[in-house]
């Protein structure tokens, strides 16, 4: 994929900026007894002397969701701050605009299936999108959750083309076929939970684990029928990802001086831990090479980390400032959703 740089109208010169050096963070003990010792990751280490060149695109001012389609258009969702207007989606070929939605809703998350993309607007609109592939036509379907106002945060297609919805307000996971509810099962609230957040499909089954709760919950992707969790050792942070292996990751609460991500493989497994540069990360990505990206928001960093021997490669820019969302093209490259831009870091050698 060629280098995204910004259009003329929008262009900015950004300084190429640093690729922090290799940190290394040893995978953490099993779940009993508890993780002991997990090495903290240097944010401050050293340069590298040649850092690769990470390219900007300017033109977004609040983007909330990334998702690849199929034929390798780059789609971002817009919330409600900033110059661009709420609720603007991009379509984007090769870091060319090639279609533009105004909805004039703040937009979260999205995620494409083989014709459309969906996303979806929180309370007092909650609405749940549907965008053409090929023609941008727009769709809007009611979101009626529970009783209390809609918080759409997680959202996933499953090979059925059904949406998955995590409504952290009302507890829920919420299940719609071509935008029409067709069923939903509760979360239970932990104590001081915000709900469920995170939602990933790893094989056969969808994961769910909300802020504040230190068990991920697994259901069958076919009917939603409740196959075990994992407990962790502590609060997950309601961020999930899955890996090229199907394994799950899920973000872990501060631990012994450390930000850590669990990886598991099912309520049997016991999980393993990693350290992530001390914060804790809002988006979690697995590439088909093998790496974890993860983006520490409040670091204005994002990592990579190798599963094999736990090192962590943190990239830096003054085009990353609070990344939000990370995805992957088919060539490895990483596209970083941030505060006013979208960064692109070059796939590693």
């Amino acid at each position: 994929m060629a280098s995204w740089t910004s259009p003329a109208a929008t262009a900015r010169a950004l300084p190429w900026v640093l690729l922090l050096a290799a940190l290394v963070a040893s995978c953490a003990q099993p779940l009993t007894p508890p993780p002991q010792g997990i090495p903290s990751a240097d944010p401050n280490a050293s340069p590298t002397p040649t850092p690769p060149p990470i390219a900007s695109y300017a033109g977004v001012s609040d983007p909330q969701g990334l998702a690849f389609d199929a034929s390798g258009n780059l789609w971002l969702t817009n919330g409600a701050y900033g110059s661009t207007p709420a609720g603007r989606i991009l379509k984007l070929s090769n870091g060319t605009t090639v279609g533009m939605v105004d909805l004039g809703v703040e937009l979260g998350a999205c995620v494409a299936d083989s014709d459309s993309l969906w996303t979806v607007s929180a309370s007092p609109s909650a609405k749940l999108w549907r965008i053409g592939l090929a023609d941008l036509a727009t769709e809007s379907f009611p979101l009626a959750t529970g009783s209390q106002p809609v918080s759409p945060q997680g959202l996933l297609v499953d090979p059925q083309h059904r949406v998955w919805l995590a409504d952290a307000a009302n507890q829920l996971v919420a299940i719609y076929r071509n935008g029409v509810w067709e069923q939903e099962f509760a979360i239970p609230k932990a104590t001081d939970s915000l709900g469920p957040t995170g939602l990933v499909r790893a094989s056969e089954s969808v994961w769910v684990a909300a802020q504040g709760d230190p068990r991920v919950y697994r259901r069958s992707v076919t009917d939603a029928t409740d196959q075990g969790a994992v407990d962790l050792a502590k609060n997950a942070t309601g961020v999930l990802g899955v890996d090229q292996n199907d394994l799950v990751w899920a973000g872990h609460a501060f631990y012994q001086g450390t930000q850590a991500v669990a990886k598991f493989a099912g309520p049997t497994s016991v999980p393993r831990y990693y350290d992530v540069a001390q914060d804790q990360p809002v988006a979690l990505v697995g590439d088909a090479r093998g790496y974890m990206w993860a983006a520490l928001r409040n670091r204005n960093l994002v990592a990579r980390l190798t599963p094999a021997d736990g090192t962590v490669v943190v990239y830096g820019s003054d085009a990353i400032v609070r990344p939000r969302a990370i995805a992957i093209d088919s060539q490895g490259n990483a596209w970083v959703a941030s505060q006013e831009s979208v960064a692109r870091i070059p796939a590693a050698p």
